[in-house]
């Protein structure tokens, strides 16, 4: 079911579901998200001051923190936009504490951990669609588990992973 899940997710439509939280259109998101029963998150990082690495939480910041729902909705909040952000949190605490709501990650281990570190929100109920593989492929040397190989194999979909190496400033 959460491979399916991350096939709405990855579809061309998506590109016109897209909300961001700073916007009005945030409300509408907001009432959806708080009524579902699972949601993938994803979230993007860079580093903080001159010694920072995007991939240590204890070294970067979250700019980016993306919420997928099965209609194939997404919201995306940028850290650094103020409005609506305490919003968004709160909710994605809510949420992400509860055990009626199933949270989807790929490689959650990064994302869970960071957000505890930077937020201090700890989830309960989690998938890991990288684990999820990892157990499928039972050992098959040749499977790869990043979020690019299992879309591919499973769900034969392209996923474009540049954006995150772009320079946001």
């Amino acid at each position: 079911m959460q491979l399916n899940f991350l096939a709405a997710l990855c579809t061309e439509k998506l590109d016109s579901n897209i909300t961001l939280a700073h916007t009005t259109a945030w409300y509408d998101f907001k009432n959806k998200w708080l009524g579902t029963r699972h949601y993938a998150l994803d979230i993007e990082t860079a580093p903080k001051g001159e010694k920072g690495n995007g991939l240590n939480p204890w070294r970067s910041e979250t700019r980016l923190i993306q919420i997928g729902l099965e209609d194939g909705t997404v919201c995306i909040l940028d850290t650094r936009e103020p409005h609506n952000r305490d919003d968004f949190l709160a909710i994605l605490k809510q949420t992400l504490v509860s055990f009626d709501c199933i949270k989807i990650f790929h490689n959650g281990y990064f994302d869970l951990l960071t957000i505890l570190v930077h937020f201090g929100f700890k989830a309960n109920n989690v998938r890991d669609t990288r684990i999820m593989s990892i157990i499928v492929s039972a050992g098959i040397k040749q499977h790869r588990h990043s979020l690019k190989a299992v879309a591919e194999r499973y769900l034969g979909v392209a996923v474009d992973k540049t954006a995150p190496y772009r320079d946001w400033e």
